[in-house]
């Protein structure tokens, strides 16, 4: 039979696989802890170094308290990438140079209006630019209704006279 394969979440990011060995050598030099999520094959769901059989460490040091729900390990950096980037919002400052780029293409006919919606809705896009392009598109919808408004006055006016200098009796 094989040996069997541990990963580890270190500081965010999955790690391994180890061997049993590993893990204890590296619970007795500190680069862990019992409380390190864990995943070996068979495992319906992660689990933490407390729960690994074999590891030789005092039961005091299992943790004690609710669970967390745990997940099948992640195995491309691509998807812990995903993964964090879907839940957590992006606080990151947008330089300088992004702003100037973001207004250039917000003056591109119907670009500049798909880019808003991307911008928007967008899960990776930053907070900050994500609230400018929600309010710029509310103002669009507002200048838009106005707009159409003012058009129909007009044209309506505009036909009124037409049709009174016309001899039209409405």
């Amino acid at each position: 039979m094989a040996a069997a394969e541990f990963y580890l979440t270190q500081e965010g990011e999955q790690t391994g696989p180890f061997s049993l060995e590993d893990l204890q050598g590296m619970l007795s030099q500190g680069q862990c802890t019992m409380e390190n999520p864990a995943w070996i094959d068979g495992w319906d769901d992660w689990g933490t170094l407390a729960d690994v059989p074999g590891l030789n460490v005092p039961l005091a040091k299992k943790p004690i308290g609710k669970r967390i729900k745990r997940r099948q390990p992640v195995r491309s950096a691509q998807n812990v990438v995903a993964q964090q980037s879907s839940s957590v919002p992006n606080y990151t400052p947008v330089s300088v140079g992004n702003w100037m780029l973001t207004f250039l293409l917000v003056c591109i006919p119907l670009v500049g209006l798909v880019m808003l919606f991307v911008w928007a809705f967008g899960s990776n896009t930053p907070v900050s630019k994500a609230n400018w392009a929600k309010a710029a598109l509310i103002w669009t919808l507002i200048a838009t209704i106005l707009y159409i408004i003012i058009f129909v006055l007009i044209f309506g006016l505009i036909f009124a006279a037409g049709a009174a200098a016309a001899g039209a009796d409405y």
